[in-house]
């Protein structure tokens, strides 16, 4: 799924309908991503993540698609 004009780094996982966020700045921008994802993903829910596990959950992704 093609993001546009999303402010921070993201996975998406279609599968389980839930958008893998990382917030560099922290608390208290985090306020405002639940409201975020549901205008640029409807009916998907907010993870919250490290960058660690984001890069994880996108390095797994880049493995099973080869």
């Amino acid at each position: 799924m093609k993001v546009v004009n999303f402010p921070w780094d993201c996975f998406v996982d279609e599968e389980n309908t839930v958008v893998y966020v990382h917030v560099p700045g922290g608390y208290p921008s985090t306020l405002g991503t639940p409201l975020l994802v549901q205008r640029h993903f409807p009916g998907f829910k907010v993870q919250i993540c490290s960058p660690d596990k984001l890069k994880t959950l996108k390095e797994n992704e880049q493995k099973e698609s080869t």
